[in-house]
């Protein structure tokens, strides 16, 4: 998205100090590798460095960031619209109760803090990618007998 959007160039590198704003020295913090310093788009996703991607999502505000998450797939449902809960029951889930985006904080929302996604939305997302933009489905096959909810751990029946 950054690249696409135009707030990051290719080989463009941000300097972790281990914190995004120094100035707050106790918030978004990157503990996730201990040597600091510029670093471009390869190093930071292997090192999985939260002041890279924090940079990011200020660049990109959270509008930009939905709206490409959307386009990845993300906040909609990959498997449906009928998901069985635990209960048994199938109902339909109207898209008022389903997928909720997030609205507010973009550094957060670059991490992937303040909104959920499942496995498959992933997954979907993933293969969007891999595919330079071509979106197949991401389909389970299983038997006529079994269930699966995108909102359950469980798969098939005991």
């Amino acid at each position: 998205m950054a690249y696409s959007q135009g707030v990051l160039e290719d080989g463009e590198e941000i300097v972790c100090e281990g914190v995004y704003d120094p100035k707050f020295p106790k918030r978004n913090k990157c503990r996730n590798h201990s040597n600091y310093g510029p670093m471009d788009l390869k190093e930071s996703l292997s090192k999985s460095c939260n002041v890279f991607f924090y940079e990011l999502g200020n660049r990109l505000g959270p509008e930009r960031i939905v709206s490409g998450g959307r386009e990845l797939g993300l906040w909609r449902p990959v498997i449906g619209p009928y998901v069985e809960y635990r209960t048994g029951a199938i109902r339909k889930l109207g898209p008022a109760n389903t997928w909720i985006a997030p609205t507010t904080n973009p550094i957060g929302t670059a991490i992937g803090s303040g909104f959920t996604v499942t496995p498959l939305q992933m997954a979907q997302a993933a293969l969007f990618i891999a595919r330079r933009g071509d979106m197949i489905p991401v389909k389970l096959f299983m038997d006529s007998d079994q269930w699966v909810s995108e909102d359950d751990t469980k798969i098939g029946r005991a």
